[in-house]
């Protein structure tokens, strides 16, 4: 179990030295020097951890309990000092006050993350922009959600919202969208048109890249400014 976790925070200091736009898919544990048990997950957690800035030694597992996802360890550092350099890492543009909703994030105050399926938000302009010439033809319901009489491809949606959202890798959110809405058709071919229109928007166009990339950039901030409400005073 100590191997997993250490292998798991090398693999993220791999994505991240690759240049990957994957957010860590790990939460570390830990307790500080002064007796504060640290949970964080964001790129800024992922740098202290590893030591990246200089500030804190390496997390030295000593549990194989894993909890929630995360491992246990001594972080070289007070609670203070981890706070400081945690607020020294803040992801550009992130209003930590009030984050962007964020898929199983829950922030007082705020509404939680709802997928809003295919008609509206991001994914309406995307499939409007991609598929128009196939929504002129005879075949288009008229309901983004449901291009196909019979057919209903919110669920498909839904779920490509969270794993987006999610800042998942992007070409497994991708094909799982693809293979749920062919389940969906049940080998009808007009169905399966539309099934790879939609695929085709999210996986080609620049437009797509643009708002996979705020999908991240939102996930981003959302993951910071909840280790700074979990961590520092």
């Amino acid at each position: 179990m100590r191997k997993l976790v250490l292998a798991g925070l090398v693999g993220v200091w791999a994505l991240s030295a690759q240049g990957t736009t994957n957010l860590p898919t790990v939460t570390a544990h830990g307790v500080t020097f002064d007796g504060w048990s640290v949970a964080c997950s964001g790129i800024a957690c992922e740098h202290i951890v590893l030591g990246a800035g200089g500030i804190a030694g390496p997390i030295r597992i000593r549990t194989p309990d894993m909890g929630d996802g995360g491992g246990g360890g001594d972080i070289a550092m007070t609670r203070q000092q981890f706070c400081d350099a945690l607020k020294a890492e803040p992801p550009p543009n992130c209003n930590v006050a009030s984050p962007p909703p964020s898929p199983g994030i829950a922030v007082p105050g705020q509404a939680p993350w709802e997928p809003n399926g295919c008609g509206t938000g991001g994914m309406a302009n995307l499939l409007t922009t991609f598929a128009l010439n196939i929504m002129a033809t005879e075949n288009f319901s008229g309901n983004l959600n449901a291009p196909h009489a019979g057919v209903d491809f919110t669920p498909a949606c839904n779920a490509h919202d969270q794993c987006w959202g999610s800042a998942s890798p992007r070409g497994t959110c991708d094909v799982q969208f693809r293979q749920t809405m062919d389940v969906a058709c049940n080998g009808n071919s007009t169905c399966l048109g539309w099934s790879s229109a939609y695929h085709g928007a999210v996986a080609v166009p620049d437009l797509a890249n643009s708002n996979y990339a705020e999908s991240v950039s939102e996930r981003t901030c959302a993951l910071y400014a909840r280790d700074i409400r979990r961590n520092c005073p």
